[in-house]
């Protein structure tokens, strides 16, 4: 098998037999990994009839409430959260920075906008929003707040989308969830205009958090990611379609030290011992978490945040970095 981003032979990687957020058994259980770029994918991938029952879940964050319960903190759990706290610097997507380089009043398309926070972030900055949504519960979310929010997804987009163009295109934490990620970003630069920007967002397969805990991570959460990316294989995959690349975007660290978020991923190696199915999988314990700040605490961005982001262009001669 060949990698369907770039070409590259495909190995196998990991095991995962069950959904650790409906603590079931899946079929949707293993996962391989191009030897080039890195990008692991699901295997088998569930068909597109099949996508929204993965999305039945007691609780989701584009749902409107977080499975992640709050847990409280000790003393040497505030401690810990309070040093991670001090050594974030994220370089964070912000709406109000990226809209100074649009045009204004320009126009924005977030495909798999989930409830629309992103969206109407700009649309309260004064900009056109058009939301591409699969789940019926989300897409309520974003209507009621009085989002243009149209039912498709990035791969099938919708009919009212075919002649036209936006300002900026946003893919955040959607192009995980897609079967196709490369027709994905192949629509996505369609639908953007020349001299115009996209900006998607992903888990980063690549940080320390990850490949320690890697089927026990929150930001593992198969079956519903399909795709499992690197920045490098991000960037390539972006670039392939036409792209230019600007400049990254990294978030995610403090969170990880946090006993809601320990508790939570806890439980999804616990749901796997039960069965007796945790053989090489990693429990966040509280001294796992000190091992993860130690190694991550001044590692490089793309090894330290748990998301990466690449801001893109539409243009055939690119301009000075974003």
């Amino acid at each position: 098998m060949q990698c369907r981003l770039c070409g590259g032979h495909l190995s196998p990687w990991l095991e995962m037999p069950i959904d650790g957020k409906k603590d079931q058994p899946t079929p949707f259980k293993s996962l391989i990994r191009c030897d080039d770029c890195r990008t692991g994918m699901l295997t088998p991938q569930p068909k597109a009839d099949q996508i929204t029952e993965l999305y039945q879940v007691p609780a989701y964050y584009t749902h409107g409430e977080s499975h992640i319960r709050e847990v409280p903190s000790n003393l040497l759990d505030k401690v810990l959260t309070k040093l991670s706290w001090k050594l974030d610097r994220p370089i964070s997507f912000d709406p109000e920075n990226i809209a100074e380089v649009l045009p204004k009043s320009g126009s924005v398309c977030d495909l798999g906008c989930g409830d629309g926070s992103t969206l109407k972030r700009f649309k309260e900055l004064g900009f056109g929003d058009t939301g591409v949504e699969p789940d019926p519960s989300s897409r309520e979310l974003a209507t009621d707040s009085e989002l243009n929010v149209l039912s498709g997804t990035a791969e099938m987009l919708p009919d009212e989308l075919v002649n036209r163009q936006f300002d900026l295109v946003i893919m955040r934490h959607s192009l995980e969830h897609c079967i196709d990620p490369g027709l994905a970003i192949a629509n996505a630069y369609r639908l953007t205009r020349e001299g115009g920007y996209f900006y998607c967002e992903v888990p980063n397969c690549e940080c320390v958090h990850f490949e320690t805990l890697t089927i026990c991570s929150e930001t593992f959460d198969s079956p519903r990611h399909l795709w499992f990316f690197t920045p490098d294989g991000l960037r390539r995959a972006i670039e392939s379609k036409g792209y230019v690349f600007q400049s990254w975007r990294f978030e995610g660290f403090t969170r990880h030290h946090s006993p809601s978020w320990r508790a939570w991923e806890v439980t999804i190696f616990d749901r796997l011992a039960k069965r007796g199915q945790a053989k090489g999988a990693k429990r966040h314990t509280f001294s796992k978490s000190l091992s993860i700040l130690a190694k991550s605490a001044f590692a490089p961005a793309d090894r330290k945040y748990d998301c990466v982001g690449v801001v893109a262009r539409k243009v055939s001669n690119p301009s000075s970095a974003f």
